[in-house]
């Protein structure tokens, strides 16, 4: 199955939907490609502009478990990095030019001499806990790990801090990669301590906030803008709940997921992929009972497979082309897959309607006007011009320093390019 490193973040269902046109300037749920030396798609500052998570999985907000409005830990992303990946209890973000890469996770149940443990010598271990703090390196994986109390949920609750150092390597000297470690996990331990704070419903996870979302593959320099619309939600009861909005639950490179929540224990999860080889298409060559193919109202084959118990379809898969995005003379799908919980669809008919709205509000445009999308792709940092050492003569910004080994020009403790430290 192909991996397309794109991020995109859509929902669209409907039992009946047609397309609106959108306010000019509506917010979209946009990605950030970047090529510095992992090929990674970034989310915006305008879709994730810092950390917000708590310690459950994001359908509890709309289950029956519990009448509380959930508190959510709210931290400023650090600087240089982005989001690379969203999920209601952990965020994963990504610093391109530092090569380091920092996930960010709440548990309601760990302590912090299980976490210490871990670490694999005493000397290794750089707090313990005292101090509502604990932190421990593995210099030999350039890992490093922190743990933070979160007590607003719970006596045990902790936030986990895992970060790791991309630079650093075997090769480099055991002293240089406990310095570096130990330096960028103390900082941002302390960092985060700072600045963290707990808020209710923390605004990303508000309903209504982005009109839609734009992604970029860079396979074709396409762009597939899709728009979000209010749905219409029939529950096993007979209850009819219209117009409502979408919610993003958890977003990263393979994929999307969303949730319409009608009323406690009434919504629909719904998870996206966007592939050449589609699950419908395996359903079909198996011959599976609830596989179809079906004709959108423009000639278009749509794939479908649909789950049945005593009648009713509890689970869907649809899958549509995406003119414009042919991989190598194969067709490029879009596929959604729709789960209810105390909601289910009667019939085909039915699940073919949703998925016709769907495609109509799905789009391939160019993308040259678009401020987020680089015009030309940059460098690779694997190549012979990425990894070139910086010029001696060139001025040093505030901060900065050349490395007296490669003179690559830098702003941290240690050298990314041969992993010298910074002189005194």
């Amino acid at each position: 199955m192909k991996k397309v490193t794109v991020l995109f973040l859509a929902f669209l269902l409907a039992m009946a939907l047609a397309t609106p046109c959108l306010a000019e300037g509506a917010a979209y749920i946009r990605t950030l490609p970047q090529y510095t030396y992992i090929s990674s798609t970034l989310l915006t500052d305008e879709t994730c502009p810092e950390i917000r998570i708590f310690p459950e999985y994001a359908y509890t907000l709309f289950s029956d478990y519990g009448d509380a409005e959930p508190v959510f830990l709210c931290i400023p992303i650090m600087d240089g990095a982005k989001a690379s990946s969203i999920r209601s209890y952990e965020v994963a973000c990504l610093d391109p030019d530092k090569a380091i890469q920092v996930q960010y996770m709440v548990r309601k149940s760990d302590s912090f001499e299980e976490f210490v443990n871990e670490a694999e010598a005493d000397e290794y271990i750089l707090r313990q806990g005292d101090d509502g703090t604990a932190a421990f390196i593995k210099p030999e994986r350039g890992q490093a790990f922190g743990m933070i109390a979160a007590t607003e949920f719970g006596k045990s609750a902790k936030l986990i801090i895992s970060m790791g150092l991309d630079y650093l390597d075997s090769k480099m000297p055991l002293e240089t990669r406990v310095q570096a470690l130990t330096d960028a996990i103390l900082s941002e331990v302390d960092r985060v301590s700072a600045g963290m704070r707990y808020e209710t419903m923390a605004p990303y996870w508000s309903a209504g906030m982005f009109a839609g979302m734009k992604l970029l593959d860079d396979s074709f320099a396409s762009l597939v803008e899709m728009d979000f619309q209010p749905i219409t939600l029939t529950t096993k009861d007979g209850e009819t709940i219209p117009d409502i909005p979408f919610i993003p639950t958890e977003v990263d490179d393979d994929g999307v997921k969303g949730i319409y929540a009608g009323s406690k224990g009434n919504y629909v999860e719904a998870e996206f992929s966007f592939d050449s080889n589609p699950f419908p298409a395996y359903q079909l060559e198996q011959q599976e009972e609830g596989a179809s193919r079906e004709k959108l109202q423009n000639g278009d084959e749509c794939l479908l497979y649909v789950s049945q118990y005593d009648g009713e379809i509890g689970h869907w898969y649809a899958s549509f082309p995406l003119k414009g995005l042919e991989d190598n003379d194969k067709q490029v799908f879009m596929t959604v897959h729709l789960t209810g919980n105390h909601v289910a669809w009667k019939d085909v008919a039915q699940c073919l309607a949703i998925t016709e709205g769907f495609a109509q509000a799905c789009r391939v445009v160019p993308v040259e006007e678009d401020p987020y999308v680089p015009q030309e792709k940059p460098a690779d940092v694997q190549g012979e011009e990425a990894n070139a050492p910086a010029a001696q003569d060139a001025p040093a910004a505030q901060g900065q320093w050349t490395c007296p080994s490669c003179g690559q020009v830098n702003d941290g403790n240690f050298c990314p390019n041969c992993g010298a430290a910074r002189p005194e």
